[in-house]
């Protein structure tokens, strides 16, 4: 399980350190190559993006390794979980501490403006914040990620244990409740929504009780669809 786990970590570091490095570098071409005042933003819903693929990709390699080294599919399941939690939260500290670079550097002036969207949401009158506003920006960060990496974990696992059939149901579904069953929800039920969305949107702790709450329902959902899942090759 050990190396299992090293193995995660070592993957999940390696891309989130690639995706981050490579969001910087995108917000540095655009001042160098552009005359107007940029907006340098980004690195949070990237990382968000790096962090439902990893939960997409890791669940399935991780039990098939497993499989292949003689760990048992609940230890594989742990350590897949426990390293992805883990880069998500080394990820979260690799965005605030280069936002908080990017705000120190500039410092709201010259061509480049530093701002990630938790800050418009949660500290929209500071520029540069506390050490501690960035560690509640990390822990933020983190829920979030963790989140996300949980729903790919339960995509991944849906689709695995899925017929033919039930793969383009899912899919099928999927879209349609992305682009029009939720957006049509949240019209419909906006004024009964207005009082829960507006506690999350002004009390941090209370958005990242909800995406770990999330996440718990995620996984759990996930172990279920695994714990009977054929494990074969992926050439099979």
């Amino acid at each position: 399980m050990k190396i299992l786990l090293r193995y995660r970590l070592t993957d999940d570091l390696r891309s989130a350190g690639a995706a981050l490095a490579a969001v910087v570098g995108v917000n540095i071409l655009m001042v160098l190559f552009t005359n107007d005042r940029v907006y340098g933003s980004g690195t949070g819903a990237a990382m968000a993006f790096w962090a439902l693929v990893v939960g997409i990709a890791a669940l399935r390699a991780d039990l098939r390794l497993g499989n292949q080294m003689g760990v048992c599919r609940r230890e594989a399941f742990t350590a897949s979980v426990v390293g992805t939690a883990v880069s998500c939260a080394a990820a979260a500290v690799g965005v605030a501490a280069v936002t908080a670079a990017g705000q120190l550097l500039t410092d709201g002036g010259g061509r480049l403006e530093v701002m990630e969207p938790y800050q418009m949401v949660y500290a929209p009158d500071t520029y540069v914040m506390p050490l501690s506003g960035y560690a509640a920006m990390a822990v933020f960060c983190a829920a979030f990620y963790l989140c996300a990496a949980a729903f790919g974990m339960l995509c991944s696992a849906a689709f695995w244990r899925a017929s033919r059939a039930g793969k383009w149901a899912l899919g099928i579904g999927m879209g349609a409740a992305f682009g029009v069953g939720i957006p049509q929800a949240l019209y419909r039920f906006g004024p009964a929504l207005e009082r829960p969305l507006g506690l999350l949107l002004s009390n941090q702790w209370a958005a990242d009780a909800a995406m770990l709450a999330f996440a718990a329902v995620f996984l759990g959902g996930t172990a279920l669809l695994v714990r009977r899942a054929a494990i074969v090759p992926a050439s099979r």
